[in-house]
């Protein structure tokens, strides 16, 4: 009970107090003394200090999140404190954030009843215990051996659990996460510290986790206290390393050009290359993140890069393939992927080369192939809207004149006639032969001879 509540207590509930006490030995005293406020607040302040289950009052009241009671104590003294000696309380918070961590890990094998941490919606009393165990050490000697491991720890984990994509996890406000972690580096903790995964035997840095959680404000506190820009990791600038973090599955590509936007003005080389020879902007298109292509393109990233194997941008799959198909869900997703490479072909990037990898029965296929195989496939499966019937008078513009395979010639071709014909020719071979070719020449397991047999009748 705070002591100026306790005092403005009235005498006679104070004695009802002692009255439900009794009859204890502090029923006696508060009848017998004249200040009896004193003397109740005296022995209510022994049992606040008093050990439980045989951890000092103060580590009982981090591991229940009792901030009250944590207040209470850091207050009136009761703080454990030992100059030199290792201030356990901070050690307790650690211990609950690896438990959180674990439990983010392996969601299935660590039940919650195993953990310091018996809820799984505590994560913003935590925080405000660890914001006040930051805030009474402020002033006082921190020279005890392990100091500067235990905030580098506490560091890296609180930003491990708070920006978990766990549901029970992420409840943290960017505004407390900011609080708590610009507090966790004014009290010794590492920007650039990198945690040792030893079943791995990997170095796992914090910065990382920074990247990976797309949090702007986030990232720009760390760059305030220190982070390097040229910061590499197994050969993995920033920029590659945001890639690494499933860049493709950010919910708001603004954020994520925002994000982008302030490790590239921060100083971090665009057109690097990591050890695969990827540059960010080759990345970006692998991953089919188009508008991030164009924006790292418009922030000075080679569009013309190539890997050390010669594959530029187009050399790569342009949709994700089932059994020799594209799969695609809507008009929509196309006409992003039609928007983005005409972009790219209008910056002068080679579609009509062939693939020297990407090989669909047998025969390397040309990015041009691809994009009309796609145009060809969405007529079939879902008609051809305008905006593409479009695109593909602007692809066929374009192909016109250069030497492309015979892949590409074929579904010119094919696109030239009326689709009724073609489905009818389509049906007829596969009565035929028992060979579907709606796929044309990337269709899985087509024979090339009998393909170009049947493309003869």
């Amino acid at each position: 009970m705070p002591p100026n509540l306790l005092g403005s207590l009235p005498a006679e509930l104070t004695l009802e107090i002692a009255e439900y006490l009794k009859p204890s030995e502090l029923s006696s005293l508060i009848r017998t003394q004249k200040y009896h406020h004193e003397v109740l607040q005296q022995e209510l302040h022994k049992l606040a200090i008093a050990e439980v289950g045989g951890v000092s009052a103060l580590q009982a009241a981090v591991l229940t999140r009792d901030l009250i009671k944590a207040h209470y104590l850091l207050s009136h003294k009761a703080d454990d404190w030992v100059d030199g000696t290792k201030w356990e309380p901070l050690a307790v918070v650690l211990s609950c954030y690896k438990d959180v961590c674990d439990y983010c890990h392996a969601p299935m094998v660590v039940p919650w009843e195993t953990l310091s941490i018996k809820e799984p919606f505590e994560a913003a009393a935590l925080a405000d215990v660890l914001v006040l165990l930051l805030k009474h050490i402020e002033g006082k000697p921190r020279t005890w051996p392990g100091y500067e491991g235990l905030m580098n720890n506490l560091t890296y984990f609180f930003i491990e659990a708070s920006t978990s994509d766990r549901a029970d996890f992420s409840r943290l406000s960017v505004h407390q996460i900011l609080k708590v972690t610009e507090l966790l580096f004014l009290n010794g903790g590492d920007a650039n510290f990198e945690m040792e995964i030893e079943a791995h035997d990997i170095m796992h840095p914090l910065l990382n986790l920074v990247l990976r959680s797309w949090k702007p404000e986030l990232l720009r506190l760390c760059f305030t206290y220190g982070v390097d820009p040229l910061n590499e990791s197994y050969g993995q600038t920033l920029l590659h390393r945001c890639f690494d973090s499933s860049i493709a599955y950010v919910r708001d590509e603004n954020t994520a050009i925002e994000f982008l936007g302030l490790i590239i003005d921060a100083g971090t080389p665009i057109n690097k290359e990591n050890h695969d020879s990827y540059t960010a902007f080759l990345l970006a298109v692998e991953s089919h993140s188009w508008d991030i292509a164009r924006f790292l393109a418009s922030r000075g990233a080679n569009v013309h890069a190539e890997r050390i194997d010669g594959f530029n941008a187009a050399e790569q799959p342009m949709m994700r393939w089932y059994n020799g198909r594209s799969v695609f869900r809507s008009h929509g997703q196309l006409q992003e992927i039609y928007s983005f490479w005409r972009w790219a072909i209008e910056q002068g990037i080679d579609i009509v080369r062939n693939h020297t990898v990407y090989q669909f029965g047998g025969n390397p296929l040309s990015p041009a192939t691809e994009l009309l195989n796609l145009l060809w496939s969405e007529e079939v499966d879902l008609g051809l809207p305008s905006e593409s019937q479009e695109f593909l008078t602007f692809l066929v513009g374009h192909l016109d004149g250069k030497g492309y395979d015979e892949a590409t010639a074929w579904y010119l071709k094919e696109l030239s006639e009326p689709l009724g014909e073609r489905k009818g020719k389509w049906e007829w071979h596969q009565r035929l032969d028992g060979i579907f070719i709606s796929s044309g020449p990337i269709g899985k397991d087509v024979d090339r001879s009998r393909w170009e047999e049947l493309r003869g009748n």
